[in-house]
Parts: C-alpha cells; sequence; structure tokens
C-alpha cells in the first residue's frame, strides 16, 4: 500500500443541505484529493441530492434507510479498496486523507484493515470562510502530543476501511440504524483485525455530539447491540437487568418500605455516579457531558435492552 494507493470516499446524508457542500468543498481541497466521492443518500428532500452532484459527487439511493444500510451500500458501491467514510455535518482536515493514507503505509505489517480519526466539535460554521475556520481551528499541539492508539472501536464519522476486509467480515448491518461502526469494529476484532485510533487524520464536527435526541439514538442502538452480542457483552447485558430490577423494586417498594426503595435507588446511581467521577476526575469529560454520557444514556438503554430483548428475537441479523 502507497501514497498513491487509490481512495474511495463515502458520504451518507439525509437532508445535509446545510453542511454537505462544505463537506464536499474540504474534500476537493485535500492535499491528497480522493479518486471518487459516492453520497449515499437516505430518501432526502431536501437540495442534499443537488448539492452533491454540483460538486461532482456520485449519488447512490439508500432505500432501506438508517446508517448502517447507508455505509453497507457505500462500501458495496466504492470502487477501490482503500474506503473512507465522512459524515455530512462534519469538514475534513487538508491533510485527512493524505494522514489516513500514511497511518495505513507505517502499520502495514501490524495488520491494520481499519482506523478512526480524531473528531474536533465546532459549535457554528463560518458559512463564508469555510478555509478561515479550518485555519483556525488547527492545533498542531494537540495533534503532535496524541498518539497512534490500537482500539477495539473508532467513531464511523472519520472512518477508513479495506473494503476488501468489510466484505469478509459481512460489511456494515443494515439493520443498524445507529451503533452499526461499533459493530463492525467488534467484528474485526473478533478476526484478530487491527484498528487503528489515528490523531492526525482529523475531521471538525459541526454542532455538539451531544443532546437528548443523540443521547436517545445512542441509547437505542447500544441497547440493540448488547442483544446482539448478549453472549458476549454478558456483563455489560446482565448488568443493564440488574438496574432495572433494582428501579422497578423500589418504585414497587415506595410506599410500603421507603427506606429500603431508597437503598436500592441508591445502589443504582451510586454506581453511575463512579462511573462518571472517573471520566471527570481524569479530564476526559465535563459535568455536562459526563451527565449524558453517564446517566442518561445508560438508564434508557438499561430500559431498552428487555424491549429489544423481546422485539429484536427472530431478527435475522448481518455477522
Amino acid at each position: 500500500m502507497t501514497s498513491n494507493s487509490k481512495v474511495s470516499v463515502v458520504i451518507i446524508a439525509k437532508n445535509a443541505e446545510r453542511t454537505i457542500g462544505y463537506t464536499l468543498k474540504s474534500l476537493l481541497k485535500q492535499t491528497r484529493k480522493p479518486d471518487e466521492i459516492i453520497v449515499v443518500d437516505d430518501s432526502s428532500n431536501d437540495r442534499t441530492i443537488e448539492i452533491a452532484r454540483e460538486y461532482g459527487a456520485r449519488v447512490v439511493h439508500n432505500y432501506l434507510g438508517g446508517c448502517g444500510a447507508g455505509r453497507r451500500i457505500g462500501v458495496e458501491e466504492a470502487k477501490y479498496d482503500i474506503t473512507v467514510f465522512i459524515d455530512a455535518d462534519c469538514i475534513a482536515h487538508p491533510k485527512f486523507i493524505e494522514e489516513i493514507l500514511k497511518a495505513y503505509k507505517l502499520f502495514m505489517k501490524e495488520n491494520v484493515v481499519a482506523q478512526g480519526g480524531k473528531v474536533e466539535v465546532i459549535k457554528r460554521i463560518d458559512y463564508v470562510d469555510i478555509h478561515g475556520v479550518l485555519r483556525s481551528l488547527k492545533n498542531e499541539r494537540t495533534v503532535k502530543e496524541d498518539k497512534y492508539l490500537f482500539v477495539n472501536y473508532v467513531r464511523p464519522a472519520a472512518f477508513s476501511i479495506l473494503k476488501k476486509i468489510a466484505l469478509e467480515v459481512g460489511n456494515f448491518d443494515e439493520n443498524l440504524r445507529i451503533m452499526e461502526g461499533l459493530d463492525l469494529c467488534f467484528r474485526l476484532s473478533e478476526r484478530g483485525y487491527k484498528i487503528l485510533y489515528n490523531p492526525r487524520a482529523i475531521v471538525y464536527h459541526i454542532g455538539s455530539l451531544r443532546s437528548i435526541k443523540r443521547a436517545l439514538r445512542n441509547a437505542k442502538g447500544l441497547s440493540m447491540i448488547m442483544v446482539k452480542y448478549k453472549s458476549i457483552y454478558k456483563s455489560w447485558y446482565f448488568m443493564g437487568l440488574i438496574h432495572v430490577a433494582l428501579i422497578l423494586s423500589a418504585i414497587l417498594l415506595l410506599f410500603l418500605n421507603p427506606l429500603l426503595s431508597a437503598i436500592l435507588i441508591g445502589a443504582s446511581i451510586a454506581h453511575r455516579i463512579y462511573r462518571a467521577f472517573l471520566k471527570i476526575r481524569k479530564g476526559k469529560m465535563s459535568l455536562i457531558e459526563a451527565l449524558i454520557d453517564d446517566f442518561l444514556i445508560p438508564y434508557i438503554t438499561y430500559f431498552l435492552i428487555p424491549y429489544y430483548t423481546l422485539k429484536l428475537r427472530n431478527i435475522s441479523w448481518r455477522y
């Protein structure tokens, strides 16, 4: 694999007219330009398709709907083995593709078949001078301090995989509308393939990565993953059921034995507080981020686990 290896870039999009033009512009301004750009459209009813074609992207349609199906189609449609994903609400650093190719070459002997880049967040975008925004956000100190890491999961917002390997492990699962990246990474790790976190392949996500809406979607996706792999995620799966049992028992005992009810609720909350405290202490998250990631998402997930256990018991999963 060399710097001359050809690259397919895939963008999955739904009603992304506000941002996709900037995503595409950032790809066309790469130091190593993509050899093709594919936009997988999920039944948009705005100007997403029109804008994609204006920038020379090839548009294909996702009639199944959802992120899993969209990424699956993107892999199938890619002409070249190195397939790169970037979300339609992200802007690529000018060296995004160059750094991905460099890392594949650097870690060729380590059996790296997929990698994820660093996702920086910007709260707003300068619609007049996108490249001014990019210049102002460059943080060379951060890039130099961050190290390549072998990991079990990377964010699909800035993700690359070798097409032949993706097809070998069953590609993205079209049943998953979210957490499809976690699912694919799990199957890669299970086969012994290496996944690389590449901090030099940077994208800038427009808007917060944490919101109530995202929390609900993440909880739904995580609960589906835990149901799909409950034989693997036994501790997570049964921990969720234990939390549900504690909370339901506490509600039933609220009027009969308030003290016992408080103890049961306290046991559940104490576990989540401990998890949040560890992340805050290590500087990984702010208080608000920890409340969303370690309270809101887990508790929604806990109650969705039994729901999806019943709902998805007859589904034909992609492996």
